[in-house]
């Protein structure tokens, strides 16, 4: 006979092994993996949510989120709560997926010439999913979404295909660097050093035809100031690189303080030949390595806290690149 105690463990083990179980699955059932989705090199997984609606309408949106290391597709979905924004403003969203047989941290190989060249690895298996959704909805506009190694590999997916898209947003990323191993990429990662616009074309000239980058679109970057794992000297670097491709100023034409009363929230503007906004840049204080979320129920907040990667900033970070990108009017 099992003693009282340890019985009474037993069923609490029990029971948080159902209530974590039983959780997931509920939340899982929002998103549907992908089975069929075609030629997948880069041996990933792929995951889809669909708004409620989107079989009446003519119009939809399509964005793809790419998750960062030690999170995946489901987590990405709770903490950013881009599904509840996906319903309201007519998108799909497409969670790559990352298989910790491929990478022991479970991120995206974007620091790899594999996986970051057109037609190979990560990058062929990504693309290969975009197709797969624009064969099958009423697809209008394409946005990409990625947080750390998700914003690296999703700026390599801008580079190589940027008339795809509308908008990109990069939650601590880097430029692209044409490394090819983790070990110069971590270099990088934590302490990088501030390049010139020469030096961040050269890495262009190694890889391919810069002339194939004449257009790239809005690009919105978040960037924490304490951030411990990705230098926010990264972003500048992004910066640099993006109006050099396009050969813009890379000094903001418009800096707001205080952005939507936050005092840790500094936005920058940096417009195109056009004079339109080409990079929206938020520098965030006393923010790390995480996602800036705002748990409420009016239309500005959302997102979710929990674990490691969500903090409240009083900023729905998820809600604002919808703004930067057109989505919401």
């Amino acid at each position: 006979m099992i003693p009282f105690r340890k019985l009474k463990i037993i069923q609490k083990i029990k029971l948080l092994i159902f209530f974590i179980f039983s959780h997931s699955f509920i939340f899982s059932q929002n998103l549907t993996k992908i089975i069929d989705f075609g030629y997948n090199p880069g041996s990933l997984n792929a995951f889809i949510y669909l708004p409620f609606n989107y079989e009446q309408l003519d119009s939809l949106n399509l964005i793809i989120a790419l998750h960062g290391c030690n999170q995946n597709a489901e987590n990405l979905a709770r903490i950013t709560g881009i599904t509840q924004l996906a319903d309201k403003y007519n998108c799909i969203i497409l969670f790559p997926q990352q298989k910790i047989t491929n990478n022991p941290n479970n991120c995206f190989n974007w620091f790899s010439k594999n996986h970051y060249n057109p037609e190979k690895g990560e990058m062929a298996s990504i693309f290969q999913m975009i197709k797969y959704c624009k064969e099958r909805y009423k697809i209008k506009r394409m946005f990409i979404y990625g947080v750390s190694a998700g914003a690296c590999m999703a700026l390599n997916v801008v580079y190589n295909y940027p008339f795809e898209f509308h908008g990109v947003a990069l939650l601590a990323g880097v430029p692209f660097l044409g490394l090819n191993n983790f070990l110069d990429a971590s270099k990088w990662l934590i302490a990088p050093k501030i390049l010139s616009k020469t030096d961040l074309l050269q890495f262009f000239y190694k890889w391919k035809n810069l002339d194939s980058l004449a257009y790239l679109p809005k690009l919105v970057l978040i960037h924490g100031l304490n951030d411990p794992i990705v230098d926010i000297r990264n972003a500048f670097n992004i910066v640099t690189q993006y109006t050099a491709l396009v050969s813009t100023d890379d000094s903001p034409d418009l800096t707001i303080d205080n952005y939507a009363n936050n005092p840790d929230i500094q936005r920058m503007e940096y417009l195109d030949k056009e004079g339109m906004p080409l990079i929206i840049f938020y520098k965030v204080m006393k923010l790390g390595h995480e996602i800036m979320v705002d748990p409420g129920t009016e239309s500005h907040q959302g997102g979710h806290l929990g674990g490691l990667f969500a903090k409240d900033k009083n900023f729905y970070s998820t809600y604002y690149i919808f703004k930067d990108w057109g989505i919401i009017e």
